[in-house]
């Protein structure tokens, strides 16, 4: 009697083979791959580290250094920028006398409303820290009351966002409220403060107080 072979039997045999035949190929592709494609990639190499391009003012002033010297001031001076630039009305900083017990907020602007709330910052002239002449102006009834009990020598600390600013006063003189020389450019860094003379006075007036300040220290806020 022949015996009963399923016709699906021949089949089963070719896959198989098939499957060995596959699993040999795979064994064989293996190691190809790991020596042949893995050398056909781009070398990984590490990342390429761009150094920030630093002047010479950054390697001697690192940012919020206390910065003393002349030469060193007047440098950080032409780079003290205000961004965003205030525009009239807003918020400057403050505005401090140390021997007077005395802090004031500075606003952009000179005109009565900035007045009424505390110094004003005339917005011809460059803000607080910056090279040239920083002017600021006050009534003499309330935020610059007491502006003729300063003496020379004595520090005024005006505090903005760009950094804090100390100014040793070296000047006083009374000039005509038409004098306009007291808004000239000046070569360095200088703080000058105007309220109406005589400070005491009850009426109008004719003549202005000036206080003249020279910037010796800062510390710029970058």
């Amino acid at each position: 009697m022949r015996k009963y072979k399923p016709k699906h039997a021949g089949r089963q045999a070719k896959y198989s083979l098939w499957s060995v035949a596959m699993i040999l190929i795979g064994l064989f592709l293996i190691p190809y791959s790991f020596f042949v494609v893995r050398d056909a990639m781009p070398p990984q190499v590490e990342p390429l580290v761009i150094e920030e391009t630093i002047t010479p003012i950054e390697k001697v002033l690192p940012a919020k250094k206390v910065v003393t010297e002349p030469e060193d001031i007047n440098l950080l001076a032409e780079r003290i920028k205000y961004v965003p630039y205030p525009d009239r009305g807003d918020l400057i900083g403050t505005i401090t006398f140390p021997s007077l017990d005395s802090t004031w907020p500075i606003y952009q602007g000179t005109r009565t409303f900035q007045l009424d709330k505390g110094v004003g910052h005339h917005v011809k002239s460059v803000l607080p820290g910056q090279k040239d002449n920083s002017v600021l102006a006050g009534h003499r009834e309330t935020v610059f009351n007491k502006l003729g009990d300063l003496e020379l020598g004595d520090f005024v600390t005006v505090s903005t966002t760009a950094g804090i600013f100390d100014y040793k006063i070296r000047e006083f003189r009374v000039v005509p409220r038409s004098d306009r020389t007291v808004i000239v450019p000046t070569e360095t860094a200088v703080l000058t403060l105007i309220t109406c003379y005589p400070i005491n006075y009850i009426g109008t007036t004719n003549r202005s107080f000036i206080v003249v300040a020279d910037l010796v220290t800062m510390r710029a806020h970058y």
